[in-house]
């Protein structure tokens, strides 16, 4: 009777392994299939060259606010709030325009070189403006910190003065920018946020927090005033190691309810004893 037992368990045990080895690549192929579909599968909607981009309204105080915009493409539309990356460059209300690139280059022009280093703010974008725009977007300003127009005029200013667009005047401490707006660094808003960049950065040394630059075009493929967008992309690391992780939790649940069968028992028990 164990004999036969033993037999029994040994079929049981091989099918359940040839089942499992199914899922196993099953899951494998999910797996590939969620990293080779970053970013299709988590970055919708978002904005890519191509698209079509209007803007609705901005802050009035001193147009140096929040922006309304309504991205169109792909069978896509709708609407973002961001802040310009240019204080030197205009873009006008009620057009349309396109986005040329989708990059990490404030100023790109398609072109060799794709932005132009004697202009002010031009060139990669700063990783504090990265890190800045970044809390913003995922609420660590909002709503209260930026919920009136003269808070939202300070956080654009910090955004061009961080970027190295500003002109500072000696005379009174400020910083300005080209449509006369001012930002001080001594002010408790720039020290409340801005001190804390240097404990995030020594934790992600790349300066990558997820910010953009769109960097729109008008009907010419003349340069318009850049936006930033936050875009996070999941690492395929990540999501590997999540793959990984629910892997090894069926292994664990099957091969514990193989395990827990009474017969498996007596015949383990037997063979201890």
């Amino acid at each position: 009777m164990v004999c036969f037992l033993h037999i029994f368990l040994k079929k049981f045990e091989d099918m359940e392994n040839r089942k499992m080895n199914k899922l196993i690549k099953v899951i494998l192929f999910a797996m590939l299939l969620l990293v080779t579909a970053v970013p299709a599968a988590f970055a919708t909607p978002y904005v890519v060259a191509g698209d079509s981009i209007y803007l609705n309204s901005w802050n009035s105080l001193d147009q140096s606010g929040i922006m309304n915009y309504t991205v169109s493409g792909g069978g896509k539309q709708f609407n973002i709030g961001t802040f310009c990356i240019q204080d030197n460059v205009d873009i006008n209300a009620n057009t349309w325009y396109t986005v040329g690139n989708v990059s990490d280059i404030v100023g790109w022009r398609n072109s060799t070189p794709d932005y132009n280093p004697s202009v002010a703010g031009e060139g990669p974008l700063n990783s504090r403006v990265n890190w800045l725009y970044a809390q913003y977007e995922t609420g660590v300003f909002g709503p209260t910190g930026l919920g009136n127009q003269s808070n939202q005029s300070d956080f654009q200013n910090l955004l061009w003065y961080l970027q190295g667009e500003d002109t500072y005047n000696s005379s009174n401490g400020k910083w300005y920018s080209t449509i006369g707006t001012t930002f001080s660094t001594s002010s408790a808003w720039y020290k409340d946020y801005i001190n804390n960049y240097a404990s995030a950065s020594a934790a992600n040394p790349s300066g990558q927090w997820g910010t953009e630059v769109l960097n729109i075009v008008d009907s010419k493929g003349v340069i318009a005033q850049n936006q930033l967008v936050y875009q996070p992309v999941p690492e395929p690391s990540t999501l590997l190691m999540s793959g990984a992780g629910l892997l090894g939790l069926l292994l664990i649940r099957r091969g514990g309810a193989i395990k827990n069968l009474p017969v498996y028992r007596k015949l383990r028990a037997r063979k201890e004893s």
